[in-house]
């Protein structure tokens, strides 16, 4: 795999290795965007929520998952739609 940046071509010979390194670090932006916008919004009681925040990766996938069980009601809320 080539990859152009700003005009400098880099040859990636490790794809599946450099693929997963960088949906790892993606992961971990997102978990702190995730806990900065929980802070904003004040969903803080205990911090299980901000604590459960996870990213893995999985079959080259990113996943983004939080096993507190209230969190589906924090994200979606509670009205029926």
């Amino acid at each position: 795999m080539k990859l152009n940046v700003d005009g400098q071509v880099y040859d990636i010979t490790n794809w599946d290795e450099f693929k997963d390194n960088l949906l790892t670090a993606v992961g971990l932006q997102v978990e702190d965007e995730i806990i900065q916008q929980i802070n904003k919004l004040r969903l803080v009681d205990t911090g299980r929520f901000k604590g459960s925040i996870k990213s893995t990766v999985v079959g080259g996938d990113l996943i983004i998952t939080s096993d507190a069980p209230y969190a589906k009601y924090l994200e979606n809320g509670t009205f029926e739609y």
